[in-house]
């Protein structure tokens, strides 16, 4: 059962792997859609590979001084927070944007509209 185990294991660390070889594809695409050179595609895949560096070092440090059951917890929990401070920052961004660069009242709420439409 324990070679099962580091199979499946091996699998989903080479589908990591493989997701940092495939940045060259989603390159023309960020340049397409979002207009970004290639110095700024590539500033994007060096800042996420040093941040995994970082953060696989740290991870290691934490997991030496507190165990790996006890890093296990502290790992999911702050997971759990990053995902809601992420939520919540995007909501606050689109919310920001929203009402104050593309909002425009619709014509039928103004007060002047609706009595135009009276006549």
């Amino acid at each position: 059962m324990q070679k099962y185990i580091i199979l499946i294991a091996a699998f989903f660390i080479q589908l990591c792997l493989g997701a940092g070889y495939s940045w060259s594809t989603f390159v023309p695409a960020l340049k397409e859609f979002y207009g970004l050179t290639t110095a700024q595609t590539q500033s994007i895949f060096g800042t996420g590979s040093l941040a995994a560096t970082i953060l696989i070092f740290l991870g290691g440090r934490i997991q030496d001084r507190l165990g790996p059951k006890n890093s296990r917890l502290y790992r999911r929990n702050n997971f759990q927070q990053q995902l809601y401070i992420g939520r919540l920052l995007k909501a606050l961004i689109r919310r920001f944007l929203f009402f104050s660069v593309s909002w425009r009242p619709p014509v039928s709420d103004l007060p002047i509209c609706a009595l135009s439409r009276a006549r």
